[in-house]
């Protein structure tokens, strides 16, 4: 009898949660807060492909594609501006003119309330990396030097013996001279490998440099903008900047009328830019047709293409990383990164950006007002130039001289601007040795534009 009552106390302690010897425990019910399977975090997964990114130093050491060695554009650049002030000159020159134009370089303003200044663009195109400062002399507050003339403006040539070239040039060197008296350094200017002696043959030469040609030096130090009388057409070139007319600089020739964009692409060969309208006429590019978007607003102007900023050191790139999905930001996001995608042949190669409306791009989403639309009629009829824009780099072609009889294919080629559920299939060039050669051939990549977030991103799918 007493074995039976322990059997029956020792199984009423069990089923009140006790154990013989313990006390009852606490320990809560899985009904209760004990975890279900339905509470296990799920991993995250990642929809796009884990890419490499690479700045232009670590893209300098790839095999797999090519850039030339050109000086990045990572910091301020001294910038002296002379205003020279003829006879012939459309306006009255002093020192209201003088802070007028520094304003309008140096400056910092808005586009919404017209005061936005050529630092401005460079700015933003640069992400903050890359604008101009004032050279100041003596009393100078402007950063800009005006210059009586007691003649006419001309351009004529060989107007001086002892400079064999144009009559501005020459007048260029004197006024340069008395700014040395007040303290420039010539030096710091002059392109070391041009000389007195030697000049003329390099002027002349220069003329169908090809663009991976040009000295790297020639775009490292101050810059030099001179403003003439609207009767030559704007350009970069050489001027003698003494009147010893034996040193020598780079120099951007602009006139009273000069546009905004005029002035900012004129800038940019000063980084040893070339001019990418030689390939086709492009409005996504300030070396391009972006001058020429809308000639009516006094910001007639759009950013510079991928290459160049990859080039200068503006932004990195992201390497393709194999197919699947990728994201695509623009440079108002601050995410800004091209895709670049090699081919077999390391001087070819895409790149894939992302391009909205935005800041300076804000032309890109009106249509084409310009004289020159014939030449891009695929582009002139679409009016919105926004979205994912795929560019083909072949450096070949690039380091070879243009000349009448030859025709090169294009170094830098903006091929399509893709919009949401639109895709293409790359092409690249077939002849890895020959320039002149533009036959194609089918690349193995396919793009989709997937997805247009609205943010400033795009989602594409390379397959």
């Amino acid at each position: 009898m007493k074995k039976r009552l322990l059997v029956l106390v020792v199984l009423v302690l069990c089923l009140s949660g006790c154990r013989p010897g313990g006390n009852k425990t606490d320990a809560p019910t899985p009904t209760e807060n004990a975890a279900t399977p339905t509470d296990t975090p799920t991993p995250t997964v990642n929809p796009y492909v884990e890419a490499p990114v690479y700045s232009m130093d670590e893209l300098r050491t790839k095999t797999e594609v090519v850039f030339p060695d050109f000086a990045t554009q990572t910091s301020s650049r001294p910038l002296l501006i002379l205003l020279m002030d003829y006879k012939n000159s459309e306006y009255e020159y002093d020192e209201t003119t003088e802070k007028k134009w520094s304003d309008y370089v140096f400056g910092t303003g808005t586009v919404a309330d017209g005061t936005a200044s050529v630092n401005d663009y460079f700015r933003e195109i640069s992400g903050g990396k890359c604008f101009f400062t004032p050279i100041l002399l003596g009393d100078n507050t402007t950063g800009v030097y005006t210059f009586h003339m007691d003649k006419d403006y001309s351009y004529e040539q060989f107007v001086h013996p002892e400079y064999p070239f144009f009559d501005f040039s020459y007048d260029v060197a004197q006024c340069m001279s008395q700014l040395e008296k007040q303290g420039l350094k010539i030096d710091d200017f002059a392109c070391s490998d041009i000389n007195g002696k030697n000049f003329f043959d390099i002027l002349v030469d220069a003329w169908d440099y090809a663009p991976n040609e040009r000295e790297k030096e020639y775009y490292t130090g101050p810059t030099l903008m001179v403003v003439f009388p609207t009767i030559n057409m704007e350009s970069v070139d050489f001027t003698p900047i003494c009147n010893t007319f034996d040193k020598f600089c780079l120099y951007a020739h602009l006139n009273e009328t000069s546009s905004y964009g005029t002035i900012c692409h004129e800038l940019t060969h000063l980084f040893g830019a070339h001019d990418i309208y030689q390939y086709g006429g492009f409005y996504n590019d300030l070396m391009s047709q972006g001058i020429h978007t809308r000639e009516e607003d006094p910001y007639n102007v759009t950013h510079v293409n991928p290459y160049y900023n990859l080039m200068y050191g503006w932004c990195d790139a992201t390497m393709y990383a194999g197919k699947g999905s990728y994201r695509l930001y623009s440079a108002s996001t601050g995410k800004y990164s091209p895709l670049l995608i090699p081919t077999e042949d390391p001087n070819q190669y895409f790149l894939i950006e992302a391009r909205d409306a935005e800041g300076f791009d804000a032309a890109l989403s009106e249509p084409v007002t310009t004289w020159n639309r014939e030449k891009v009629a695929w582009a002139a009829g679409r009016r919105d130039r926004v979205g994912v824009t795929i560019w083909r780099i072949d450096q070949s072609p690039m380091n070879v001289r243009r000349s009448p009889d030859t025709e090169l294919r294009a170094g830098a080629l903006m091929e399509n601007i893709l919009k949401e559920g639109e895709k293409v299939e790359l092409m690249y060039y077939s002849n890895f040795e020959d320039p002149t050669d533009p036959s194609l051939k089918r690349s193995d990549f396919k793009i989709t534009v997937t997805k247009d977030n609205g943010d400033g991103s795009w989602d594409i799918e390379i397959n």
